[in-house]
C-alpha cells in the first residue's frame, strides 16, 4: 500500500470508531485530531508533494459542529519527546488549518489567550453546540399538515 493508501485506510478507521463512539449516545465527542486534521499535517510532512485535502478527509467524513483550533501564539513548548516544538513551524500550522477549514467550509474557532481563556472558550462553544442540537424544531401545527409544509 502506498503512503497515500495507508492514510486513507487509517483515516477510514479512525473515521469508523468517531461514528461509533458518537452512536454510542454522549452528548459530546472530542477528538484530538481527525481524517481531516491528518490531510492538513501532510502539508507539513511532505511539503510540495502534500496532495490538499483528499476525499477521504472531506466529501467521505461526516459533517463536524465545530473545530477548535489552538492557536500557536502564547503557548509556551513543553517538550513530551512525540511532538516538534519549533514556533514558525507551529505559526505555520496554525495558518494552514485556518486556511483548510476556511476553504472546505467548516465552522471553527480560534482559542486563544491564557489557558484558562481558551478553556471557558472551549466550553462555551461546545455548551452552544449542545443547547442547539438539544433545541426542538418548530411544532407542526394542523394547519402546516393540510397545506404540505410539514417537515419531511
Amino acid at each position: 500500500m502506498d503512503g497515500g493508501g495507508l492514510r486513507r485506510g487509517r483515516a477510514a478507521g479512525q473515521t469508523h470508531r468517531e461514528n461509533q463512539a458518537a452512536a454510542a449516545g454522549s452528548p459530546l465527542l472530542v477528538c484530538d485530531t481527525d481524517a481531516f486534521a491528518t490531510s492538513v499535517w501532510e502539508r507539513r510532512y511532505l511539503s510540495e508533494r502534500a496532495r490538499g485535502l483528499q476525499p477521504w478527509a472531506t466529501a467521505d467524513l461526516p459533517g463536524r459542529d465545530v473545530y477548535l483550533l489552538t492557536s500557536h501564539a502564547g503557548v509556551p513548548w513543553q517538550d513530551d519527546g512525540l511532538r516538534e516544538g519549533d514556533l514558525a513551524v507551529r505559526a505555520a500550522m496554525t495558518g494552514w488549518f485556518e486556511q483548510a477549514l476556511t476553504a472546505a467550509g467548516h465552522s471553527w474557532v480560534l482559542l486563544t489567550g491564557s489557558i484558562a481563556e481558551r478553556l471557558a472558550l472551549a466550553v462555551r462553544v461546545t455548551d452552544a453546540v449542545r443547547a442547539r442540537r438539544a433545541a426542538f424544531g418548530p411544532a407542526i401545527t394542523d394547519g402546516a399538515l393540510t397545506s404540505g409544509r410539514a417537515a419531511r
